[in-house]
């Protein structure tokens, strides 16, 4: 007899059987609720596909900026400054690989394992595999056996253990009316049961969905503000870009190709690619040690959550001017070739944060995340631009060719980087000493070996003569404006305090 359950609220709308367990569903009725989809399968909705992971990673704005620069570059016949490339693929590369290596793992978490079952049909027993089980099935469970879908004890008494779903131990005693959760296992005794939720409905697949599922919430610090100041400066360089290339090629003449590769050497210049990889390689990094902790990663996000945390609560479970001005000369301002700013950010910047990324730190963060990036770069930032425009302000007053004046300036800001990660590398370990002169050796090898590359041309005796004083000059420039930076950020609200030259967290009580 076919009549409604008043008691299941899963399904309000679905008619309902309550077979006996000596008979149980007849094959009509499992038909019927197969046809339905009343099916003990579990879907996996919750999962991104690979398709989804390769396209999430691979078009964002942060990549559509960087795309569009290398199609005008190869349009123009530009190749060799196309380095810039390397950095944008790294980047996409390591996004996809963490999230596909996480997909995999929850893939295969699965609280249920139980092949067959034992189930009464048409008043006969016989083996099924569990997929093909239906709901109000009635199920005989024995010891040892686990609990495949949520159901109700109609006959007999059982002893189960939930710790796989709930996180107790204890040993929990099933009688007539009594419901058992999907993945509890069976200690002793015998019962006949009748399935009440199945497929994505039972409690089992509720809390593996729970576990693969990507919620949309608020970024951490850190990406947040990655991804505002992307969006910014995606803003900032379009209207940017379009006066200078109206400048470079119809103010001051230019061929159509110098011109752009000048615009993208610029617009290059200005989105923090390098900052983008480096984050993305720590958390990786990062991901890789939890990993060697058992721990699995979901959204590598989670990492600077982690990060600022000092005391996790768990409960014992663990669940948890005027207008007659008038143009004499124009001075270019950008002299850099989008190769030799790859050059220099890759072996000063790129290389060596991969490496250094990969070190154990155990320091709490403190602080805001862009703050602490800006006080910390600006000083080397602003040394290069000092050191490069006075560079420009020497060419233009001793007549020099561009060619020349465009390497001194490479020189000038490669060094302004190179004093950057001296800083970094401290304290200067031998393995720091190894990986800081490496990398200068390798920056020296590809400008004497393939100088063509990267627009590099002979110095004459004056030009190395500017270079020399200059580079004298960038220690003193980049110390004194490091000094001032540490002194502006002991003036801001949970900044640090100077102390005989270095820099230790305030202390409240000293």
């Amino acid at each position: 007899m076919r009549k409604k359950n008043p008691i299941n609220i899963p399904y309000p709308n679905i008619a309902r059987y309550n077979p006996s367990v000596e008979h149980g569903l007849t094959s009509r009725q499992v038909q019927g609720n197969t046809e339905a989809g009343l099916i003990n399968v579990t879907s996996d909705k919750a999962s991104k596909t690979a398709g989804q992971i390769v396209c999430s990673n691979l078009f964002t704005y942060f990549n559509l900026i960087f795309f569009l620069l290398a199609g005008v570059l190869v349009y123009e016949g530009s190749y060799n400054n196309l380095t810039f490339l390397g950095v944008v693929f790294a980047n996409t590369i390591v996004g996809i690989v963490q999230e596909l290596k996480a997909k995999r793992v929850l893939d295969k978490l699965q609280l249920v394992a139980a092949p067959e079952s034992i189930v009464i049909r048409d008043g006969k027993e016989i083996r099924l595999p569990s997929e093909e089980l239906v709901l109000d099935d009635i199920v005989l469970l024995t010891a040892g056996n686990q609990v495949c879908a949520d159901c109700v004890v109609c006959d007999g008494e059982l002893t189960v253990n939930e710790s796989l779903v709930t996180g107790e131990a204890d040993e929990i005693k099933k009688a007539v009316g009594d419901t058992l959760l999907s993945g509890s296992f069976v200690v002793s005794g015998k019962a006949y049961v009748r399935l009440d939720k199945v497929g994505d409905d039972s409690f089992a697949a509720q809390l593996s969905v729970g576990a693969k599922q990507i919620k949309k919430r608020q970024q951490p610090g850190m990406m947040r503000s990655l991804t505002c100041l992307i969006q910014i400066i995606g803003v900032i360089i379009i209207p940017f870009a379009a006066m200078m290339f109206w400048n470079q090629y119809h103010v001051i003449g230019l061929t159509e190709r110098v011109s752009v590769e000048n615009t993208a050497a610029a617009i290059i210049g200005m989105i923090p690619e390098g900052l983008y990889l480096l984050t993305s390689v720590a958390l990786m990094a990062s991901t890789i040690r939890l990993a060697k902790q058992n721990t699995l990663v979901h959204d590598m996000k989670c990492i600077e959550t982690l990060a600022r945390v000092d005391v996790i609560c768990v409960d014992k479970t663990g669940t948890i001017t005027q207008p007659q001005m008038e143009v004499r000369k124009i001075i270019p301002l950008y002299p850099l070739k989008p190769a030799q700013i790859s050059l220099a950010s890759v072996m000063m910047i790129g290389i060596p944060s991969f490496f250094l990324a990969l070190e154990p730190n155990t320091d709490l963060v403190h602080g805001k995340f862009l703050r602490n990036v800006l006080f910390r770069a600006l000083p080397a930032a602003l040394t290069s631009v000092i050191l490069v425009e006075w560079s420009l302000l020497f060419a233009d007053a001793f007549q020099i060719p561009t060619e020349l004046a465009s390497t001194v300036a490479f020189f000038l800001y490669a060094i302004a980087a190179y004093l950057m990660l001296f800083r970094v590398c401290k304290p200067m370990t031998a393995w720091h000493g190894i990986l800081f002169g490496a990398m200068g050796a390798l920056f020296l090898a590809a400008v004497f070996l393939i100088p063509e590359w990267f627009h590099i041309v002979p110095l004459n005796y004056g030009c190395a003569l500017i270079l020399s004083a200059l580079l004298l000059l960038s220690f003193p420039i980049d110390h004194t404006l490091q000094r001032a930076f540490l002194w502006l950020e002991s003036c801001m609200p949970g900044g640090k305090r100077v102390i005989n030259g270095s820099d230790r967290k305030e202390n409240p009580h000293a």
